[in-house]
């Protein structure tokens, strides 16, 4: 079953693609608007873990650094046996990975069809009972129901979606970002959603979007999935670098 999300399907106004305009922690010259359009791609296109609220704190500062090692590293190859990304993020690079090249450069991901974006709730608490209401009516003979909604409660706090909140505009899906990868901005894989269904490429494909993104039961499937592999082969510990250690309920300030 489906739940009621959407897809940017335009681009809003461009407000940080100005001459001499300096995003970057501490800036000056920077608004309030082009602070908060540049999460907002950044979380449209998978490197933001959370938080459009227009100030560019450290979560923010990741994002951008995690943006520019994929325009130089990323090759759209899968680091486990999940298969390839859609576009390889190299393609994009062209010289272009810092200041107003950069922007450009995100320009031209958000315009490109091929290149999948995150999934948004316009209503994004309606869409957290529904999907609650569904778990609720899961049976499964593989995971107890209240062992599964004990460890989605860890991993996402029952959310498939972001709720905002104040100054915070953010109502993407949920989304956990390994970075036990050496350096603190380089993202391996991505967990999505309720169940945070992991990912080892990016971006991900339109059908893993569509399956197990937008559709919650393809979400929670992919979870027990996971939870089972984790438990007969990994059943002396936690297996090193397989959880995400932003995937946490309400997670840092960013």
């Amino acid at each position: 079953m489906l739940i009621n999300v959407f897809f940017v399907k335009s681009i809003p106004a461009r407000s940080y693609k100005k001459s001499g305009l300096v995003l970057k922690r501490d800036s000056d010259t920077a608004s309030l608007l082009q602070i908060k359009d540049l999460q907002r791609y950044l979380r449209q296109l998978g490197y933001l873990f959370r938080w459009i609220d227009g100030g560019f704190g450290l979560g923010t500062k990741r994002a951008v650094k995690a943006l520019q090692h994929d325009l130089l590293n990323n090759f759209g190859e899968s680091s486990r046996n999940d298969g390839n990304a859609p576009v390889s993020l190299i393609d994009y690079n062209k010289g272009r990975v810092v200041n107003q090249k950069l922007a450009q450069c995100i320009f031209d991901m958000l315009d490109d069809k091929k290149y999948p974006k995150l999934p948004f709730a316009e209503n994004p608490k309606d869409a957290n009972r529904e999907v609650i209401t569904q778990l609720d009516a899961l049976t499964s003979t593989d995971v107890p129901l209240p062992f599964l909604k004990a460890i989605f409660k860890q991993e996402s706090n029952l959310k498939h979606f972001y709720v905002p909140r104040g100054a915070d505009e953010d109502n993407y899906i949920v989304v956990g970002m390994d970075t036990n990868a050496g350096g603190k901005h380089i993202i391996t894989p991505r967990g999505y959603g309720l169940g945070q269904f992991t990912l080892f490429h990016h971006p991900p494909k339109n059908s893993e979007v569509n399956n197990f993104m937008v559709g919650i039961r393809g979400n929670i499937s992919k979870a027990i999935e996971e939870l089972r592999d984790k438990f007969e082969n990994f059943v002396t510990g936690p297996p090193g670098g397989r959880r995400a250690d932003d995937r946490f309920a309400e997670g840092r300030t960013q």
